[in-house]
């Protein structure tokens, strides 16, 4: 799991919030290593569970973000991870 302090300082004042949020989706769902992403646009944080071979190949891809702004990040190895995904049960009569 990958965290990105994507907004640090006041860089959140000068950037354009959206342009630069959907520029980093689409580089990490076009890697095909993402699995899931959390975002908290409040505190300027993104949370990335992404699968890699190795960690190399995880630093390659962090370092090679397209961002104008300074990212800061954090990163943690899972050991398992699974999507949960619940559906209430319905009638249709």
């Amino acid at each position: 799991m990958v965290e990105l302090d994507i907004f640090g300082d006041d860089a959140l004042l000068h950037a354009d919030v959206e342009v630069e949020i959907n520029a980093l989706i689409t580089y990490f769902r076009n890697s095909g290593k993402m699995v899931s992403m959390g975002l908290s646009l409040d505190d300027g944080v993104m949370w990335l569970v992404l699968k890699s071979e190795n960690e190399e190949e995880l630093m390659d891809l962090i370092f090679n973000i397209p961002s104008q702004n300074e990212i800061s990040f954090d990163y943690y190895i899972l050991n398992h991870f699974e999507i949960i995904q619940e559906i209430g049960s319905f009638s249709l009569n």
